[in-house]
This record gives C-alpha cells, structure tokens and sequence, in this order.
C-alpha cells in the first residue's frame, strides 16, 4: 500500500505499511506486515503473516475524533480462525496541518476472540 500520504484533508486517504510483533497470544510470538488505510474516520487493516501466523486477517475499525485510539472487528480467513474486536492506541501522531488524522507511528493493540483475552501486539511503522 505504501508510504503515509500525510493527507491534511479529512476526506483522503491515508496509507502506510506497519510491522506487528505480537508476544502475548496463546503463548506464541508472531509477527505480520499490515496495510493500513485510513479513510475519513474508518480505518481497514490487511494482515499478512511473517512468522508465527498461519492466515491473513482484515481489521476494520474507527478511530476516534482526536485521532489517538482505533476499535472495531477483525476476522481472519483459516478454517476455525479467529474473530473479534481489537482496539488501538496510536502515538506519534504528526502536529499541525489540516483537519485529518495521520497513522501515527506506534500502535499498541489488543485483540480478544473466541477463546482467548489479552493478545497484545506492537505495530511500527516501516
């Protein structure tokens, strides 16, 4: 998906590709690459594994109006996969320049699906 547009209008499109180092699931350490979009105040997450995963998942969220925190689903595509809600805490947030939200550089993630609580996660950006 690419680089941060560093859109300053609420209506673009913002993009960028973040690394996700997950220590705490299951007990298993994991690690994805995630396409991020932010479109107005909806944000669409594709998870593709590194290590550790075994299936592509998608993330759909809102993020909040002062831009710091995302929550919302997510749904992965392997048979008896997992599914749920997720929500995020975003840092580096650029200042300045226009109304709309940027990606941030930092997310701290949480994640709980049918059967597990608590999968906490770091996503960076590239």
């Amino acid at each position: 998906m690419g680089v941060d547009s560093g859109s300053s209008d609420a209506t673009a499109k913002v993009t960028a590709t973040f690394l996700m180092n997950q220590d705490s699931c299951n007990g298993t350490t994991s690690s994805a690459k995630l396409d991020i979009t932010l479109s107005g105040n909806t944000v669409n997450v594709r998870r593709e594994p590194l290590s550790g995963y075994t299936d592509s998942c998608t993330y759909v969220g809102t993020i909040s109006g002062n831009c710091a925190s995302v929550s919302g689903t997510f749904a992965c595509g392997a048979p008896n996969a997992g599914n749920g809600q997720w929500q995020a805490t975003i840092s580096g947030q650029s200042t300045g320049g226009g109304p709309g939200c940027s990606l941030g550089t930092t997310w701290t993630e949480e994640e709980a699906y049918t059967g597990t609580s608590g999968c906490l996660a770091t996503w960076t950006k590239e």
